[in-house]
């Protein structure tokens, strides 16, 4: 299958601080044809990455572990990964009972929002509406 961007496999950098997680988008990103998947959990560290890698899109959890009992803000994260890779289209993954959340990141700078579980059917027409191409998914 051919990748959702012209001439190059997909960069996705996921920012998720549960491995479970890692697993689920990377199960889902198989619908979404040639790619790279990249992970860093912990939150402090996602714009250096994702300054190196140069992702064509974030993918970001809205459930991030704080350190000391304070827990990061997913949309300030959201933010900072906008203002500096506007490349990069950054998309929140939320659960059912998060629709503020998921708001708030879009204000921030959030091109979508995804809910959790992450599921193929559901990623790849999001990443085909933000990156133009569209690109068959194989059916179940």
């Amino acid at each position: 299958m051919a990748s959702l961007v012209s001439g190059e496999p997909l960069r996705v950098l996921l920012v998720s601080p549960y491995a479970e997680q890692r697993e689920q988008v990377g199960e889902a990103l198989q619908a979404a044809g040639e790619h790279r998947f990249f992970w860093v959990s912990q939150p402090d560290l996602a714009l250096v990455r994702a300054q190196g890698l140069s992702p064509h899109v974030i993918l970001v959890d809205a459930d991030l572990d704080g350190e000391e009992g304070a827990p990061p803000d997913p949309a300030a994260l959201v933010g900072r990964l906008a203002q500096a890779l506007p490349d990069s289209a950054v998309l929140l993954l939320v659960g059912d009972d998060a629709i503020m959340v998921a708001q708030a990141a879009v204000l921030a700078g959030a091109r979508a929002f995804i809910e959790k579980p992450v599921r193929g059917e559901d990623i790849v027409p999001v990443l085909r509406q933000l990156l133009g191409r569209r690109v068959a998914v194989p059916s179940a």
